[in-house]
């Protein structure tokens, strides 16, 4: 709304709505004041204080408990962008960074931010589906962002990763061991229209990214590019069933380091599997899941669902054969909590492995 115009409701409520979403105001109203002939229009602000203290925790199957601690300067200088201290600590994880976040640059729809980490992690290894050995992944590094806003919906990104990787063992075998420095290029996009995260009914979730480690121009160890794409999509048939198809594949050269390759499995990647438990350079997952939305129960959204998982993952497209392709699938129980959801579910594939899962609050 500009002065000279003429005065619209709905351009007005529009306004006030996304000064809302800003999340930067406890309070906003407009009044009118009438002027002789004309009206001048009042907007009346309230600021948040913009200092956070962010506590959470979960637990699932796979990573056991994690709790984070972040200390926020949600409007750092008056800015509107967004300044974040994080530490977080679990039975399988640590993980710090302090993090930089500019949605806006300027009056700009280029967005912008830095993140600045550490992070070691235990993971188990796999040869042919069995367990054969455990290690720790430790990260540290910076990564550099600088994107475009795609409407509401999404951004278009380039990244800077400058990263040292180490793998150190702690039992078995099955996984690569050493340092590497880790520096890539790449760019991602995301296209975001789902109504609700978590248990989405409507919308569709978009991922692409591509990366390349150079040697020459950057400084790595190792040179290899990677590619992924991710598509899922939230269809709703009246109020209760949801359906939601998905496609997963990605690709990458044979000098991918194992650090870096891919993994499927787990409660939200291949029933019947462990995190990890297919992994390669090369890798394709197609996924259905219908979930049904029941009546409440103690005032919490309850829903039953049920997925086919099919996928594969090779060390090189060459030797790549319809018969790679394992077959999962699984059932869920889950509620939506204010402290999030609570799931319970169980998966097992065509080769008979049998899983378990639960999970209790938000991803992080």
């Amino acid at each position: 709304v500009r002065a000279g115009e003429l005065f619209h409701y709905n351009k007005a409520q529009n306004g006030l709505d996304n000064i809302i979403a800003t999340d930067l105001f406890s309070s906003v109203n407009l009044t009118v004041e009438g002027i002789s002939t004309s009206h001048n229009l009042k907007l009346n602000l309230v600021e948040k204080p913009p200092f956070v203290v962010r506590l959470a925790a979960n637990y699932d199957t796979e990573r056991t408990a994690r709790v984070f601690a972040e200390f926020a300067d949600d409007n750092f200088l008056g800015t509107a962008n967004d300044l974040t201290f994080h530490i977080q600590y679990g039975g399988r994880d640590f993980k710090s960074y302090l993090d930089y976040r500019a949605d806006r640059l300027f009056k700009s729809y280029i967005t912008g931010g830095f993140n600045l980490h550490y992070i070691t992690s235990h993971h188990h290894s796999f040869i042919e589906l069995e367990e054969v050995g455990e290690y720790s992944r430790r990260a540290s590094g910076l990564n550099v962002t600088l994107g475009q806003q795609i409407g509401r919906y999404g951004t278009l990104s380039g990244n800077l990763r400058f990263e040292e990787i180490d793998i150190d063992p702690i039992s078995g075998f099955g996984y690569d061991t050493g340092s590497l420095s880790i520096n890539t290029i790449g760019i991602k996009t995301v296209i975001d229209t789902r109504d609700q995260a978590p248990f989405p009914s409507s919308g569709k979730y978009h991922i692409f990214f591509y990366e390349t480690s150079s040697g020459f121009f950057l400084g790595a160890d190792i040179t290899y590019f990677k590619v992924m794409n991710q598509l899922a999509t939230f269809n709703r048939l009246g109020k209760r069933h949801t359906f939601c198809p998905k496609v997963i594949w990605g690709t990458s050269d044979l000098t991918t380091p194992y650090s870096e390759q891919f993994r499927l499995g787990g409660i939200h990647s291949f029933y019947g599997l462990r995190e990890g438990q297919l992994w390669g350079r090369n890798m394709m997952l197609m996924s259905f899941e219908y979930r049904y939305t029941l009546p409440k129960f103690w005032a919490f959204e309850t829903y039953i669902s049920a997925r086919y998982d099919r996928g594969a993952t090779w060390n090189k497209i060459e030797s790549i054969k319809s018969d790679d392709f394992l077959s999962g699938y699984g059932a869920a129980f889950a509620f939506s909590t204010p402290i999030g959801p609570f799931t319970f579910a169980y998966g097992q594939t065509n080769k008979m492995q049998r899983q378990f899962y639960f999970s209790a609050g938000f991803e992080f």
